[in-house]
């Protein structure tokens, strides 16, 4: 399926719940010096960092990959209950003497639950949360910098990404680590069908089975939530 289609469908639910969210207002009433009600409150997330595979194969032929999240929701229940709706990007590159890189690409669409512990007047807050993707995979040759050429697909797959983590945050700053469980199942090139997993110098170092591949990731990310 067209990840565009799931990207789009995404955005437009967490847009939605964002639009409602503003067509409310902040509301607290004071009974007894407890402050007891708000109103439901948008958000939108922004984050980027690193990525490491724990796939050791993987890992040591690709490194660290880049990362990137849009986060689109809303706050509820006193600013304790967040869900956001996600849209996430990994990008790896490795490059091979001569004119060709190899690149690995996922994109990820899904959503995220958390809950909000603050701290000092809620300039501070902590939250776990949990959340769960479709993502596809794709891993190509293409040309180095500075050369001309056409981008060759080697791997492709797709599959359910779960995820658990943590966030602190200091007013709309915030740090995020978080553990992501990718084992997709591949789609193979016809050129490298033929040899898979054998003697190619392009694929010996990396460990597949049964067609599936293991992309787990540990990630940390640093960004920006805005209410």
């Amino acid at each position: 399926m067209n990840p565009l289609k799931h990207l789009g469908l995404l955005l437009m639910l967490g847009l939605l719940s964002y639009t409602v969210s503003l067509g409310q207002y902040r509301e607290i009433e004071e009974e007894d010096n407890d402050f007891f009600y708000q109103a439901v409150t948008p958000k939108v997330e922004v984050g980027f960092g690193i990525s490491q595979y724990t796939n050791e194969s993987i890992s040591s032929l690709f490194g660290a990959a880049g990362n990137f999240h849009l986060g689109v929701g809303a706050s509820y229940w006193m600013d304790r209950i967040t869900t956001l709706a996600r849209v996430g990007v990994k990008f790896a590159e490795h490059p091979y003497p001569g004119n060709a890189v190899e690149q690995n690409q996922m994109i990820s669409v899904g959503v995220d639950a958390g809950y909000n512990w603050y701290f000092y007047n809620y300039d501070w807050n902590i939250r776990p949360f949990f959340g769960a993707s479709y993502a596809w995979f794709n891993n190509a040759l293409a040309p180095a910098p500075g050369f001309a050429g056409d981008i060759f697909p080697l791997l492709r797959g797709r599959g359910l990404m779960p995820r658990a983590g943590l966030q602190i945050g200091f007013r709309q700053y915030f740090i995020a680590g978080y553990y992501e469980l990718f084992n997709p199942t591949l789609n193979i090139s016809d050129a490298l069908d033929d040899n898979f997993n054998g003697q190619t110098l392009l694929y010996s170092p990396v460990s597949i089975d049964q067609r599936r591949i293991l992309l787990h990731t540990l990630s940390v990310q640093v960004g920006l939530s805005f209410n």
